[in-house]
């Protein structure tokens, strides 16, 4: 960059001759590709670090053994987090393809201040005025028309929830005159990953926040809470508390940690809580033939098709015992209701799931990313009916 000045009349004016040295943009081209290529080794090895077996690890209680290493990993974790702090230490998560990908560009963002998500990062960093533009009074589409800035999370807070509550089997009578006291919920419904969605159909498209996911609590698992807890209500006439706070966006990595402030509370609001559910669906990863997993997925229920559910248990917590018998209670209801329905219980030496919190916690994934929204909320009957009937 040179800089000539020029005297005039009216002062000292600067002018800036911006030349364009192409050897330059080709070194920090070769120093972008160096720093991806350390990226993702440095995620081969975490990911190694994280699947070992037999060894004391920093990230997450990987195995039974690792529990004695308790305070060992907490301190890692602290030194860890001071010296890089980009890193988001995960535990009590299900590890995912989508977990290391966002911890590589989280290191990008944080080592050469770019994020291979964003366009707007490359330039920003090469022209640092743009950084200066308040992004949030800027909206178009690709078609040039002006648009509207939206804050998702708002908008979809905002939204009424569709539910019906409806039994899908007509056995059961809407109970009369039930005396439903939300202020003592019996049951007790949050969501660690509330974003999660299922695959789009004609009648049910939103607008993704993520691969499967979604911030309309219309088409994401709030859906299938909602209708649970108001199938349950009108037909038991028993109380059910949905909380319906997003825990994974805009960060998924961190969902355990953010969602268990919640469920804390929760309890201690309301201790008259029988059973607290963390509501999901299971995932496979991308580039997984979802047409393939549907076959594994969807069961006849009374003439409808219907997801399969699951029950999660983390081993690694002193009453999972408790968690396990509970999960079992609940799983042989909904097999008497509907045989077939349920999957195997996974049972997970290595992890919490936040159920160290109660014996009375529980996991279910109600179908996957492979069902439909319509498959799912049949299921969503089949799991109000077993809770209803357990506590009725």
């Amino acid at each position: 960059m040179n800089i000539f000045l020029e005297r005039s009349k009216s002062g000292v004016t600067t002018m800036i001759q911006i030349k364009v040295i192409k050897a330059t943009y080709i070194a920090k081209f070769i120093t972008f590709i160096l720093a991806i290529v350390s990226l993702i080794v440095i995620g081969v090895l975490v990911t190694k670090g994280l699947t070992m077996d037999k060894s004391i690890q920093a990230f997450s209680y990987d195995s039974e053994d690792s529990i004695n290493y308790t305070k060992n990993n907490e301190i890692y974790e602290f030194i860890i987090s001071r010296t890089i702090p980009t890193i988001e230490v995960v535990m009590n998560e299900k590890k995912s393809f989508e977990t290391y990908k966002n911890f590589v560009i989280n290191i990008s963002k944080s080592i050469i201040k770019i994020d291979p998500k964003s366009p707007g990062t490359f330039l920003t960093s090469e022209i640092p005025l743009l950084g200066l533009v308040d992004k949030t009074r800027l909206s178009a589409n690709v078609n040039g028309e002006s648009g509207k800035v939206i804050e998702d999370n708002k908008e979809a807070d905002n939204k009424t929830i569709q539910s019906r509550g409806d039994d899908i089997f007509g056995d059961e009578k809407p109970a009369l005159n039930a005396n439903v006291n939300p202020s003592k919920p019996s049951i007790i419904i949050y969501h660690t990953h509330t974003t999660e969605a299922f695959t789009p159909t004609e009648t049910q498209k939103y607008s993704e926040a993520g691969y499967h996911k979604s911030l309309d609590k219309n088409y994401n698992i709030c859906r299938v809470g909602e209708e649970i807890k108001n199938n349950i209500e009108k037909n038991f006439g028993i109380a059910v508390l949905h909380d319906m706070t997003v825990h994974d966006y805009p960060s998924y990595n961190n969902s355990y940690r953010m969602s268990k402030p919640t469920i804390e509370k929760l309890i201690k609001k309301y201790p008259s809580a029988e059973i607290i559910i963390d509501l999901h669906r299971d995932a496979f990863p991308e580039g997984v033939d979802l047409n393939a997993m549907r076959k594994k997925m969807v069961v006849d229920v009374a003439g409808k098709k219907a997801a399969k559910i699951m029950f999660v248990v983390g081993k690694a917590n002193p009453h999972w015992k408790d968690n396990y018998n509970l999960s079992s209670k609940v799983k042989q209801e909904m097999e008497q209701i509907a045989p077939g329905i349920t999957r195997e219980t996974l049972a997970r030496d290595k992890s919490l799931y936040n159920q160290e919190i109660s014996n009375k916690a529980i996991l279910i994934e109600v179908g996957a990313d492979c069902n439909t929204l319509d498959e799912v909320l049949v299921s969503a009957n089949i799991v109000a009916k077993a809770l209803g009937k357990m506590l009725k």
